[in-house]
């Protein structure tokens, strides 16, 4: 699969779809799949369906809207999926340099196993934005490991929750976190687990 697909829109349009079924996605050196808006319409959605997923390398797969509400991004990865590396993320959200407030979409990944690893991020929002909700699902495990993340973020705004399911879920120095800055709260952190370690 192509590793920069993206839709953009810099029109009153809404950002156009990415679609993406394949046996294996991998994303590296800086690669972005995704849908970016620079208008007040909402970004385009992302959804991948594929066997098994690596972000790597500073790769991201996201949908950014300057102005309007960021679009849905749904990852489903059968076999697994490995977030990893400073810079690699699956995100929703604004643009973190701009100082518009945008509403991000919802995120949600489902894997058979999970991984989220070495300052690798699954980010809804920014300090800037009005988060929505993340939700994963694994069908074995999802892992946290050296600094992986899984964060939503406003700045006065109310923060969307983060629901995980999965028979294990394992945090070694890594973070789940909902946070806002001001006025808003921040959202719940639901974890439907058989073993938390």
């Amino acid at each position: 699969a192509d590793d920069h697909q993206s839709a953009n829109a810099f029109a009153a349009a809404k950002g156009g779809a990415v679609t993406v079924s394949a046996q294996s996605l991998t994303g590296g050196d800086f690669a972005n799949m995704g849908t970016t808006t620079v208008t007040p319409a909402p970004g385009g959605s992302i959804a991948i369906t594929v066997g098994d997923l690596n972000v790597i390398g500073g790769a991201t797969i996201s949908s950014t809207a300057i102005q309007g509400r960021g679009g849905d991004v749904s990852v489903t990865a059968t076999g697994s999926a490995l977030i990893s590396g400073a810079g690699s993320a699956i995100r929703s959200g604004g643009d973190a340099s701009s100082f518009i407030v945008s509403p991000a979409g919802n995120i949600v990944v489902n894997a058979g196993t999970l991984t989220v690893a070495d300052s690798g991020v699954i980010q809804n929002g920014t300090t800037l934005d009005v988060a929505g909700s993340i939700t994963v699902t694994a069908k074995d495990a999802v892992i946290l490991q050296n600094g992986g993340a899984i964060l939503s973020q406003a700045f006065e705004s109310n923060v969307g929750n983060v629901t995980i399911s999965a028979p294990s879920l394992t945090i070694d120095n890594g973070l789940i976190q909902t946070s806002t800055i001001q006025a808003g709260n921040a959202g719940n952190i639901v974890a439907d687990v058989g073993t938390l370690t």
